[in-house]
């Protein structure tokens, strides 16, 4: 079983009218409709409309449509039975996310290899209050798990991509689809990385999108801390719900991130300190903010990130108290006295200014970077001295000379 929900629209005339044109066309069915009159597609949509249009709708979001897909597995839905047992999950599930007693219908639809389900329905309830749909989706999740196994239906593949399987890891955006399964392919890619420290684990997530924070549980509760992902922009301003580490990764993400931190003790060294401590400081020099600076360093690749401590975001520049630098390309992170950054040189700059620019460090300043590190790349390196075999002080000789001078 599949269970996906569907970009709410302005109004329930968008779904409602893809699932009636499959109607006439004959690829679908009203199989169930509640809290309606009847199941033809006038009283369908007169009793929405009556909701959506009511007058004292509170709330600032126009989206007031709901529309999810349902999936059967193979041969979960075959003969009548099946569909019984189809539409009583999908009435539970409705209960469970909170729009039991709305008006809503469900479609069964035959147009391809396999039968599916589409569930409209509004968003606007009797008394004119919206359902807010912010936690939609891992409350969904939840019942879904827990009806399967009351059903006996077994949890389909966007489940199991919950689990990040298979996903690319790509920086976090707003507005992107997947960002449950997204988040949990990030993080146990993250895990890879060369992480010697929390503070380097929190700057690589960030990295790619996810402010990570270990938070304490309520009274009550056995254990107590958690781990919680919440994707965000690269400042760590969030821009959706935070998420426990228990969903996206399991209850032995610390035992994982422990894991890391001996491996990347164990393998010291990789990377190339040297080019990512000249970028920064070419950017300390032409940067007037924090974000500038943080601006210039994602030219070149690098992520730079600054906290309060424990993974509190500073609300000034004089409240930072560590820092850390991020490579993805390289899955490498650095603290900031490997890469030569002063935080005394964090301090004395604003967190953010009004006229913060996107790209302050100039490509003259990025190419003059790049051409000494290659220089330096290819020129051989000299001897040290430790290398060099020692003399032999000829202590006897000095001595000797010594004496024979003040004779």
């Amino acid at each position: 079983m599949v269970t996906k929900l569907l970009k709410s629209s302005g109004g329930v005339a968008a779904p409602l009218g893809y699932n009636e044109e499959k109607f006439f066309e004959g690829e679908a069915e009203a199989v169930c409709v509640r809290n309606i009159e009847d199941n033809n597609p006038y009283a369908i949509r007169k009793a929405m409309r009556r909701l959506e249009e009511n007058p004292e709708i509170s709330g600032k979001t126009k989206n007031y449509s709901f529309h999810m897909a349902v999936s059967p597995g193979p041969g979960e839905a075959d003969g009548e039975d099946g569909k019984r047992r189809v539409v009583a999950y999908i009435e539970d599930l409705m209960t469970e996310i909170g729009y039991g007693r709305q008006p809503y219908v469900i479609y069964r639809h035959h147009d391809i290899d396999r039968v599916h389900y589409h569930v409209v329905s509004v968003r606007v309830r009797e008394n004119g209050r919206v359902i807010r749909d912010c936690f939609s989706w891992p409350k969904t999740m939840a019942a879904q798990r827990a009806l399967c196994k009351k059903y006996g239906f077994t949890v389909g593949r966007e489940e199991s991509q919950a689990q990040g399987a298979g996903l690319p890891v790509r920086r976090l955006e707003k507005g992107m689809a997947n960002l449950v399964a997204q988040t949990s392919a990030n993080v146990n890619d993250v895990l890879s990385w060369n992480i010697a420290s929390a503070l380097q684990m929190r700057a690589a997530m960030l990295s790619l999108g996810l402010r990570a924070v270990h938070k304490d549980n309520p009274k009550g509760r056995r254990k107590k801390k958690y781990w919680s992902f919440t994707p965000s922009m690269p400042d760590g301003k969030p821009f959706s719900w935070p998420l426990k580490g228990s969903r996206v990764v399991g209850e032995d993400f610390d035992e994982k991130f422990m894991a890391a931190v001996r491996r990347a003790k164990g393998e010291k060294g990789g990377g190339d300190a040297a080019f990512v401590a000249a970028v920064v400081a070419a950017a300390l020099r032409e940067c007037r903010s924090v974000t500038e600076m943080r601006n210039a360093l994602l030219q070149a690749g690098i992520y730079l990130y600054v906290e309060a401590g424990a993974g509190k975001m500073p609300r000034s520049s004089k409240h930072i108290a560590a820092a850390a630098l991020a490579v993805p390309s390289e899955k490498k992170t650095y603290t900031a006295s490997e890469v030569r950054l002063n935080l005394d040189a964090l301090r004395s700059m604003p967190l953010r200014l009004k006229d913060d620019r996107a790209l302050p460090l100039s490509e003259e300043a990025l190419r003059a970077v790049l051409r000494r590190h290659a220089a330096t790349a290819q020129a051989p390196r000299p001897k040290s001295a430790a290398a060099e075999p020692r003399k032999k002080k000829k202590t006897g000789q000095k001595k000797a000379s010594s004496t024979s001078g003040r004779r």
